[in-house]
């Protein structure tokens, strides 16, 4: 998957919650190439080493492993991705900051710290002494906070915390990311059903008003006031938001609309429970090794369900329902989602219930909707850094003259134009995948290519073009394929 900080089982996705969303999950990023933790490619031209966000004035810095001059700087030639890898968003015309060093400045609508790698175009700098010019290139961003892709968080934005203000009768929903205060439906402001929350009884309260929505640390808030009469906020025990009502402030989220899942949060100072079944867990489950379904548990024995009233939500924010669903040891629903959703067990963030998708066995009250964080990445394998497949590491036999380049996830395919690359730059000759790893369990898999053995003794790594590599993620209609980036074989 193009990813962000995501997957490998030593860096599982992680629970994260309101305490966490400062911490930079790619601050960590040592020197690299690639957007994975893949070897460096090492050439004549001036490599792309670093990618760092300058947060004062939303800039992203890019620094080379050589002294560098500006070659033909134009508006674009700095780009940002996300979680999504593709589409990419544009900065200013890049200005020289240091010897090895580049910055471009970036629209305030773009939410640098949600995005993951940064891609300098081909032809942007020059090296200071003979003047040729760097290649395409991507590596991840320092500085990053997003979550996205991890247990609970998705490319929009999603709810993890609300705050209650008593004494104005007020809740701020808080959610994991910057919001687009500009488009996102709820910013019209004025009375809005889908910011909600349920009492003791299991009443759902869908009475309130958006007074605003504002951005903090990379915190997107919206103010929602209720009524004193009918919807006394001390009485909450739950609150959550409904999908279709934020776009967040990021190139991914800008492009693929508002939030697509309903994740609802226990209310501080409270339990959280109401007297009706109230939901406790949402998890996948392997059966047999196909990751199909989802176990949602509640706080009390259930008398009925609904098959199709349960949801689990992609990190990529394609949403599955359930095909069908079963009541089982008293207080539990087993839920199935069919074939396609073991294809993108990789993915699943979420999971949530409709109201009245179970009801109470003591008196046959419907539940109040409830959604959950869940999955937390299956077999965490991926990285994280997008949704396509990104590169691990990757080495050059000459004798038989193969590439082998481990991914962090499962293919469907790879690119026909993988592009071998000596110390002068692209060489024109390209190698023929003759394996990739396809389907199968979540897990690491290789691609193998092969080059004429001539030219691959002299090569020192391989470009892997723009939407080359797909994930299997791309069965469920996501774009999850590879931004383009170089991957040093040596």
């Amino acid at each position: 998957m193009l990813r962000f900080p995501k997957r490998s089982r030593s860096v599982a996705r992680i629970a994260v919650g309101l305490v966490a969303l400062g911490v930079p999950l790619l601050g960590a990023s040592v020197a690299q190439a690639a957007i994975g933790t893949a070897n460096q490619v090492t050439t004549n031209l001036p490599d792309q080493r670093t990618s760092t966000i300058l947060p004062l004035f939303n800039e992203v810095e890019i620094c080379f492993d050589q002294p560098i001059d500006l070659a033909d700087p134009d508006p674009g030639d700095v780009l940002v991705g996300g979680y999504l890898g593709i589409p990419l968003a544009g900065g200013g015309p890049p200005v020289i900051t240091s010897s090895n060093c580049i910055k471009s400045q970036f629209a305030g609508t773009t939410n640098l710290e949600a995005t993951t790698f940064a891609q300098v175009a081909a032809g942007t700098v020059k090296n200071l002494t003979s003047a040729p010019t760097n290649l395409t290139d991507s590596t991840p961003l320092i500085g990053s906070t997003t979550q996205n892709g991890t247990r609970g968080n998705s490319i929009h934005a999603d709810l993890n915390a609300v705050i209650l203000n008593e004494g104005q009768n007020q809740i701020a929903y808080l959610h994991d990311e910057e919001i687009n205060t500009t488009t996102s439906p709820a910013c019209g402001l004025g009375a809005n059903p889908n910011f909600a929350f349920y009492d003791s009884q299991g009443a759902v309260h869908t009475d309130g008003t958006v007074l605003s929505c504002s951005n903090t640390s990379g915190i997107g808030a919206v103010l929602v006031d209720f009524p004193d009469a009918t919807s006394p906020v001390t009485t909450a025990r739950r609150a959550y938001t409904n999908p279709g009502q934020l776009i967040a402030a990021s190139p991914s989220g800008a492009f693929f609309g508002p939030n697509t899942h309903r994740l609802s949060v226990v209310v501080p100072g409270t339990n959280g429970s109401s007297n009706d079944p109230d939901m406790l867990s949402a998890e996948l489950q392997t059966p047999n090794g196909s990751g199909n379904q989802m176990l949602f548990t509640y706080d009390e024995n259930l008398a009925n369900d609904v098959d199709s009233a349960f949801n689990i939500e992609l990190a990529n924010g394609v949403r599955l329902t359930s095909t069908t669903a079963q009541i089982i040891n008293g207080n539990q629903v087993l839920a199935s989602f069919g074939g396609g959703a073991e294809l993108v067990s990789e993915y699943w963030v979420a999971g949530f219930a409709r109201f009245n998708a179970v009801e109470g066995s003591d008196d046959n009250a419907p539940a109040p909707p409830n959604g959950l964080p869940s999955g937390g990445n299956a077999g965490a394998f991926a990285l994280g850094y997008t949704t396509g497949p990104d590169p691990l590491n990757a080495s050059a036999n000459d004798g038989n003259g193969q590439v082998t380049i481990l991914m962090d996830q499962r293919m469907i395919s790879a690119p026909v134009n993988a592009q071998l690359i000596d110390d002068d730059g692209l060489t024109g000759v390209f190698g023929t995948a003759t394996s990739i790893g396809a389907l199968g369990v979540p897990g690491q898999y290789n691609i193998v290519y092969q080059f004429p053995q001539s030219d691959l003794a002299a090569a020192v790594g391989v470009q892997l073009p723009i939407g080359g590599v797909f994930a299997t993620g791309a069965l469920v209609g996501s774009p999850d394929a590879n931004p383009t980036q170089n991957v040093g074989i040596r």
